[in-house]
C-alpha cells in the first residue's frame, strides 16, 4: 500500500469520528440561539401541534411527550407525534417550529402526499446506513486489512447526506403546510409569526444534520 494512503486513512478515521461530534456542537447552538427569542408564545409545542392536526379534522393521531431532541419524529405506523420534552413543554419558537414540522408530516400523510411516502422510505434508509457506519468504522479500525472497505464507509456517508438532501424538500413541505394553518386561523400575532418562521428554517438545517447524530450512536449520549 502507497505511503501516502497509509497516512490518510488514520486521518479519514479521526475526521469520521469527529463530524458527529461537530454536528452535535452546531445542533445545539442553533436549538439555543433559537429557544433565546424574546418572542415567548402562550401555546406549548405539544398544544401547537395538536391544535393543527385538529384544525384538519384529522382523528385519531396523537401528540405524545416521547424521546430525546433532535429525535422527534412522526411515527405513521403507531399513530404518534412523539416530541421531545423541550419541545413538547417548551414555548420558545425553536420548540414550536420542531413540533409545527412533525404535525405539518401528519397533514402531508392524511392528504396521501406522494412527498411524505418518500421521507418514510428515505427516512428508513438512513437510519439503517448510520447504524451500520460505525460497525464499518470499528472493522476498520480494529482489522488487518480493513482499509479495503474505506470505499464502502465513503459511499455509505455519501449516500446519508444525499437522502437527507433528497428529503429535504418534503421536510420543508410539512413545515409550510404547518405555517399556512397558522396563518390561515391567525394563531400567532404578526411578532410571533415572523419568529415562528425564522426558526422553521433553522429546523431544516437541523433535519441535515440529524442523521449524523444516529452515527456511533449518539442517541443514547443526550
Amino acid at each position: 500500500m502507497h505511503p501516502k494512503l497509509i497516512l490518510l486513512v488514520p486521518i479519514l478515521f479521526i475526521a469520521a469520528g469527529l463530524v458527529p461530534w461537530f454536528a452535535l456542537g452546531a445542533l445545539r447552538r442553533t436549538w439555543k440561539k433559537d429557544c433565546q427569542s424574546p418572542t415567548k408564545f402562550d401555546l406549548c409545542g405539544g398544544a401547537l401541534a395538536t391544535i393543527l392536526i385538529r384544525r384538519n379534522e384529522i382523528r385519531g393521531i396523537g401528540v405524545v411527550e416521547r424521546g430525546k431532541l433532535f429525535f422527534d419524529h412522526y411515527d405513521p405506523f403507531a399513530g404518534d407525534v412523539n416530541l421531545s420534552e423541550p419541545v413538547y413543554r417548551g414555548k420558545s419558537p425553536a420548540a414550536l417550529a420542531h413540533a409545527a414540522i412533525y404535525a405539518g408530516q401528519v397533514i402531508l400523510h392524511a392528504g396521501n402526499d406522494k412527498r411524505f411516502r418518500r421521507l418514510v422510505l428515505w427516512n428508513r434508509i438512513t437510519r439503517l446506513i448510520a447504524n451500520v457506519l460505525p460497525v464499518i468504522f470499528l472493522i476498520l479500525l480494529f482489522t488487518p486489512g480493513g482499509f479495503r472497505l474505506m470505499p464502502i464507509f465513503t459511499g455509505a456517508l455519501v449516500l446519508l447526506l444525499a437522502a437527507q438532501l433528497l428529503t429535504l424538500p418534503a421536510f420543508s413541505a410539512a413545515g409550510q403546510k404547518s405555517r399556512a394553518v397558522i396563518s390561515e386561523y391567525d394563531l400567532f400575532s404578526p411578532v410571533e409569526f415572523r419568529a415562528f418562521s425564522a426558526s422553521l428554517k433553522s429546523v431544516n438545517y437541523r433535519h441535515l444534520a440529524a442523521p449524523v447524530l444516529e452515527c456511533f450512536w449518539l442517541r443514547f449520549l443526550f
